[in-house]
C-alpha cells in the first residue's frame, strides 16, 4: 500500500480537504482571469473551469500514485526530471483529450469552442505547471508521512531504550538484596532455626511483590512503604535491636505516587554503613510530605564516622539518580547531605503529572 492510499485511508477527510482546497484555488484564479483579462461571459468562464479543472482534480489522483511509485530519494536529478516529463506529457495529452470532447459537446455551434482551440498553447503549458504543482504536493505529504513515521519510530526506539535501563538498574537491585538475605538465612539455620523459618517467609513474601509489580512504572506511597516494613522486618531478624525504623508520613502524601522499590536502596544504604557498621543502636528515620507539586521523601541515619569510609555515591544511589532521571527527565530530584553522625537523602518525586 502506498503512501497516499494508506493517508486517504487513515485521514481520508483532512487528504480530501486540502486537495479540494488546491483545486478549488487553481479553478477560481482561473475563472478570474477568464472574466477579468480574456473578457469571457460568467456562464463560459465557469463552465470552461469546471469541466477543464473538475476533470484534472478527478486525473490528478494519478499523479499521486505516480509520485508513490517513484522513490526520489538517492536518484540523480535527470532522471527524476524525465520520469516526470514523460508522465506530465503523457497526463496531460489525456486530460487535453477528455476536456475538447466535453467542451465540443457542451459548445457545440458556439464561438467559444474556436476560442478555447486557439488557447490550446496556453492550456498545454497551464496544464504541465499544474502537473509540477501536483508532484509537488504529493512529495510534500509523502516526506511529511515519512517524517512522522520516523519521529514515532525513534520514539517507539527511545520508550524500548527507556525501558530496558530501568529493568536493567532494577535488576540490579534485587540480587543484592537477595544474597545478603540468602547469606543471613544460612547462618540462622544453624544458630536460631526459628528466625531461619520466619525470614524464609517474609523473603518469600518481599520477592512476590517485587515480581509483581515489576511491570508497574508507579505506585502509591503507602504500597512501597509497606514493602520497605517488611524488608525490614527480615533485617530485623537478623540485627534484633540494632535496628529501629521511624516513619513520619504526612496526611494525604501515602496517595501520591513513586517508582517502584525506588527507596529500597536507601534503606540497603542504611543498614550496610549504619547497622551493619556500628555495635550501637541505629535509626532509620523516614519522613514523607507533599510540597509545590512533589512528594519528598527523606530518609536518614546515623553512623559511626570512625568505622564507616564513605567514598562518594554507591551503585544503589546512582541507581536511584538515574532512574529518577529515565522517568521524570531530570537530574535534580535527589540531595544528598551527611553530617559527623547523620547520613541522608532526600528524593522529590514530581506529582504533576500524575
Amino acid at each position: 500500500m502506498n503512501i497516499i492510499t494508506s493517508s486517504l485511508i487513515r485521514k481520508p477527510r483532512t487528504f480530501l480537504y486540502y486537495y479540494l482546497f488546491l483545486w478549488l484555488f487553481i479553478a477560481l484564479l482561473h475563472f478570474w482571469l477568464l472574466i477579468f483579462y480574456i473578457n469571457v461571459p460568467i456562464v463560459d468562464a465557469l463552465i470552461d473551469s469546471l469541466l477543464f479543472y473538475g476533470s484534472y482534480m478527478i486525473l490528478g489522483i494519478g499523479v499521486g500514485y505516480v509520485v508513490s511509485f517513484y522513490d526520489a530519494d538517492g536518484e540523480p536529478t535527470y532522471k527524476i526530471f524525465l520520469y516526470h516529463l514523460f508522465a506530465g506529457i503523457f497526463m496531460v495529452s489525456l486530460w487535453l483529450h477528455i476536456c475538447f470532447q466535453l467542451i465540443r459537446f457542451f459548445f457545440a455551434g458556439s464561438i467559444y469552442l474556436v476560442k478555447v482551440e486557439q488557447s490550446m498553447p496556453g492550456r498545454i503549458l497551464e496544464g504541465i505547471f499544474i502537473y509540477t504543482i501536483l508532484a509537488l504536493y504529493f512529495y510534500v505529504i509523502i516526506y511529511y508521512s515519512n517524517f512522522k513515521e520516523k519521529i514515532k519510530k525513534e520514539a517507539d526506539l527511545m520508550t524500548l531504550i527507556r525501558e530496558a535501563e530501568l529493568k536493567a538498574l532494577k535488576s540490579q537491585i534485587n540480587p543484592h538484596f537477595l544474597f545478603n538475605s540468602l547469606n543471613s538465612i544460612s547462618s540462622l539455620t544453624i544458630t536460631d532455626p526459628e528466625k531461619a523459618q520466619e525470614m524464609v517467609i517474609n523473603l518469600s513474601t518481599f520477592l512476590r511483590y517485587s515480581l509483581q509489580h515489576d511491570k508497574n512504572a508507579l505506585v502509591p506511597l503507602n504500597t512501597e512503604l509497606e514493602n520497605i516494613k517488611l524488608y525490614l522486618g527480615i533485617e530485623k531478624v537478623r540485627f534484633g535491636n540494632k535496628l529501629n525504623p521511624i516513619f513520619e508520613v504526612q496526611d494525604g502524601s501515602e496517595i501520591c505516587a513513586l517508582p517502584n522499590m525506588i527507596l529500597q536502596p536507601l534503606f540497603e544504604n542504611a543498614i550496610k554503613y549504619g547497622v551493619y557498621e556500628t555495635t550501637d543502636s541505629v535509626t532509620i528515620h523516614v519522613k514523607c510530605w507533599v510540597c509545590r507539586g512533589y512528594l519528598n521523601v527523606v530518609v536518614s541515619n546515623d553512623f559511626d564516622p570512625e568505622t564507616t569510609n564513605r567514598k562518594g555515591e554507591g551503585i544503589g544511589l546512582k541507581n536511584i539518580r538515574n532512574r529518577l532521571n529515565l522517568i521524570y527527565d531530570s537530574e535534580n530530584l535527589m540531595v544528598i547531605s551527611s553530617s559527623d553522625r547523620i547520613f541522608s537523602v532526600q528524593l522529590m518525586i514530581p506529582q504533576h503529572n500524575q
